[in-house]
């Protein structure tokens, strides 16, 4: 029991929690807890222990997501004048059907289904992990003793679930990139205006990092007033955006996320007999 458990324990991921990557983890939950009951049977899963099978998807998100109630974007009253108030997410606007287990392997389409609902990837960690009593580490190291573990036990952690898993937490960082990418595009974008409302931004290809052309940009504008007194700090914009509370929590989660799913592929260690 203990090996799944250990795995359990690397998932908390609450300090890494983000709209883009959320729906992916939570996908990422839901392979855990089938990984740990078809291999350990109800009594033995420690993900998400009140969702009693068959726990699908549906049932999963109910059990775990942090709901709230509010009016909504354009707030209305019913016939009684009370007003009518809305879950945020909604989990009505999602088509189920389209979340079961064959339709999950495919991430992209899952995801935009989760998307639906406004999905934000805010779960309820006493109700998804049981006995979880705070903290977000992730103690990557365990991840060894877990494969481990199962291979001194006889049991083969790879196929099925377990593939699974490993691209649930590939396609969460991923995710993360992206949203970095998006967001330090963002910033650049306002803190060239502010130097100059003039000055135009020079994009890279999408899936380059990072995602501002810096020389370009300055090449750019370099007829523009104020170029030559910016030009420094518009070359260190990338350091000290990276260097910024935002920019270290994006790339802490990126790398952890993408430690975690680069340890499932080292190969096992040694038995004790």
């Amino acid at each position: 029991m203990l090996p799944f458990w250990t795995l359990a324990i690397l998932l908390v991921t609450g300090a890494f929690a983000n709209k883009e990557s959320g729906k992916y983890q939570v996908i990422l939950y839901y392979r855990v807890r089938q990984f740990m009951v078809n291999a350990l049977g109800e009594g033995g899963n420690r993900i998400a222990p009140g969702c009693k099978s068959p726990c699908d998807m549906e049932a999963f998100l109910n059990e775990v997501s942090n709901v709230n109630t509010c009016d909504g974007k354009k707030p209305a009253t019913g016939p009684d004048g009370k007003r009518i108030l809305i879950n945020d997410p909604d989990f009505k606007k999602i088509d189920f059907s389209k979340l079961t287990d064959d339709y999950l392997k495919d991430l992209n389409a899952a995801g935009k289904e989760l998307d639906k609902s406004g999905f934000k990837g805010l779960l309820l960690n006493g109700k998804l992990f049981n006995g979880w009593s705070g903290g977000n580490s992730l103690p990557a190291s365990a991840i060894d003793d877990t494969r481990d573990a199962l291979h001194c036990q006889g049991k083969d952690p790879s196929g099925g679930h377990f593939d699974e898993i490993k691209d649930s937490l590939q396609a969460a960082a991923d995710a993360r990139r992206i949203n970095y990418a998006d967001y330090l595009t963002e910033a650049f974008k306002k803190e060239l205006l502010r130097l100059n409302k003039d000055f135009e931004v020079v994009l890279t290809d999408a899936i380059s990092h990072p995602p501002v052309d810096i020389e370009e940009t300055i090449k750019k504008n370099a007829g523009e007033k104020g170029m030559a007194k910016n030009e420094e700090k518009i070359r260190q914009f990338v350091n000290n955006y990276n260097n910024s509370k935002k920019g270290l929590n994006h790339l802490a989660a990126i790398q952890e996320m993408q430690g975690l799913r680069n340890k499932l592929e080292l190969p096992f260690g040694q038995c004790k007999q």
